[in-house]
């Protein structure tokens, strides 16, 4: 029950006004009356309730102003009324209805005794639906997807999103359903535009980029906190055997925010598998690449162990699917191929429809997972215990190691911060970016565009030694994947 008060000057007491399941209840003083939906609605109807329960005046001005504020009170959604049956072009007098009351069938049924038609209602569905509208998803554009999405916000204060057939599903789990074709037709109908996300995380349509709502970004980071960390982060880099190789990985991160129109401008985008030995720095570059981009924020997914659960962590969201130790990943299992497929796929499941919005990057601690007839479209990087990090170099506090990422929260934001400005200033050199070309020649000039990503980010922040691209013994060389 939703209850709120409502003061007028003109009278001694406030009165409190209920919303619930089917009506509406008015208390004024020590007494209270109930009106159905459809008296609430109708003003007339509304001032003889308030003259005859309430002791209000019928004749007087101040009835008025009572009733039309006590309607203004309760904000009513749309009416939805379609025509279910049509003889000679016109409605024969049955329609299927959606309002605050829930789902009917409406049929005019002629009554014997007054020689004029009754309406006859017949419950479709117990859901009391407030709006409805036609989804525009921001940064979805040229696929195959033909299911209508659509988006509905009820009066309890829940918004459902989907094709009409998840619709359908959600609504006879919660609210119970008869007559699915009837309601189907409902949702069949044209409803008013709204723009919205399919998932969390940024969102680039070619021109810019736009962030969803449930994705919180930090802010008022102090600058030398962002400074430190930019250098912390440079510290870490340079721990490693093979500094080459580890700015590769960090530039693909930088790009894989952008897996989802890459995909649907070129058809494919891959996957990124890190993997070897224990102890050489996997999880430490993970645990970065995570909290750079998805920082304090919830992640929507856990580690994939089954088909399932990875098409459900590929849909979630546009950042990375960013997974610590998925030793589970094995060669030629069906989560293997369903990896490989989703490379090229954007719509796993168009009846759903689910998308493959997320690039993974994982780390394994085993060759198992290394498969030379998938490395077409899943990179896989290799880090032995020479190209890997020597802890002795970072230890002293000037570097980052993963016990350190992941316990601190205060870190996670200001890395999420930097994050967020890796995607921004990526976004602008995109859309300048040539795709006519081969698919090889693409992924190599995305990881340059990574690159200088970040190298425009370390000068902004004045951070040396990046003065010039090109030099071996920078902190922060160019990337090359051996």
């Amino acid at each position: 029950m939703n209850c709120k008060e409502l003061t007028l000057k003109e009278v001694e007491q406030p009165f409190t006004v209920c919303v619930e399941d089917d009506g509406i209840t008015i208390r004024y003083k020590d007494k209270g009356v109930f009106t159905s939906f459809e008296d609430f609605r109708n003003f007339m109807a509304l001032k003889a309730i308030l003259s005859d329960r309430l002791g209000f005046e019928f004749k007087d001005p101040l009835t008025d102003r009572i009733v039309g504020n006590l309607q203004n009170s309760v904000k009513f959604g749309d009416l939805y009324k379609v025509c279910l049956k049509y003889e000679n072009d016109r409605c024969a007098g049955i329609y299927i209805t959606a309002d605050e009351r829930g789902v009917f069938i409406i049929k005019k049924v002629l009554n014997e005794m007054t020689d004029e038609n009754d309406n006859e209602a017949t419950l479709v569905s117990k859901i009391r639906i407030r709006k409805i509208w036609s989804l525009v998803l921001s940064g979805i554009f040229n696929t195959s997807i033909a299911s209508k999405i659509l988006k509905i916000e009820t009066y309890d204060g829940k918004t459902i999103t989907g094709t009409v057939d998840e619709i359908i599903r959600i609504v006879r789990a919660n609210y119970g359903l008869k007559y699915p074709d009837e309601f189907r037709f409902l949702l069949s109908q044209r409803f008013e535009s709204t723009f919205g996300y399919y998932s969390v995380g940024p969102w680039f349509n070619g021109v810019t980029v736009s962030f969803s709502e449930k994705y919180k970004i930090p802010s008022n980071i102090a600058y030398d906190k962002r400074r430190d960390v930019l250098h912390k982060i440079l510290m870490t880099v340079s721990g490693f055997g093979d500094r080459n190789l580890v700015t590769w990985v960090l530039s693909f991160s930088v790009i894989a925010n952008f897996a989802h129109y890459i995909r649907q401008v070129v058809g494919f985008f891959p996957h990124m598998i890190i993997y070897g030995e224990k102890e050489t720095g996997k999880t430490t570059l993970i645990a970065l690449i995570k909290y750079l981009y998805w920082g304090n924020n919830t992640i929507p997914y856990g580690k994939p162990a089954n088909l399932r659960q990875l098409k459900y962590a590929l849909s979630q969201s546009t950042l990375p699917v960013v997974i610590e130790e998925w030793n589970i990943l094995k060669k030629g299992t069906k989560m293997a191929n369903l990896l490989y497929q989703s490379t090229q796929n954007f719509v796993i499941d168009p009846k759903k429809p689910i998308l493959s919005v997320s690039s993974v990057i994982a780390d394994v601690n085993s060759e198992d997972c290394y498969d030379p007839m998938l490395e077409d479209r899943i990179i896989y990087v290799r880090l032995s215990k020479g190209k890997g990090i020597n802890k002795s170099l970072v230890e002293a506090g000037l570097g980052l190691l993963r016990r350190q990422i992941n316990l601190n929260y205060e870190l996670h934001d200001v890395l999420n911060y930097i994050g967020v400005e890796l995607i921004e200033r990526a976004s602008v050199m995109l859309k300048q970016f040539n795709f006519n070309r081969g698919l090889g020649e693409i992924i190599d000039g995305l990881i340059t565009l990574g690159y200088v990503t970040w190298i425009d980010t370390f000068k902004k922040y004045a951070i040396p030694p990046i003065s010039h691209m090109g030099a071996e013994n920078e902190e922060f060389p160019p990337p090359r994947l051996s």
